[in-house]
């Protein structure tokens, strides 16, 4: 059984999206997912991120669905735009609702 990563902490997840959005508002489409690629590439290897999957839309339409890294560190199992996500609850996290 293939197990998602639990993700990078909050600060980082919302700079990472804020820094890719920018790219891609600055720069023109082919240029853009190649300077995302190169950006998320060098982002995960500074903070230690074992991996993400990145999708963008832009005027309703999908621009940009990839994967980077690995999902799975032990078993060198890639990242795709699939890859199911795990994320750490804890009771008082937890919605008052079942999931």
């Amino acid at each position: 059984m293939m197990s998602g990563i639990t993700g990078a902490p909050r600060g980082k997840r919302f700079t990472l999206v804020l820094l890719v959005v920018t790219i891609l508002h600055a720069a023109s489409a082919d240029t853009a997912t190649d300077r995302v690629t190169n950006f998320v590439n060098e982002y995960l290897k500074k903070n230690q991120i074992p991996g993400c999957a990145v999708m963008v839309r832009h005027d309703g339409k999908v621009v940009l669905c990839q994967g980077y890294g690995v999902a799975n560190v032990e078993h060198g199992v890639r990242m795709t735009p699939q890859t199911g996500f795990n994320q750490a609850r804890s009771e008082s996290n937890s919605p008052p609702w079942p999931s």
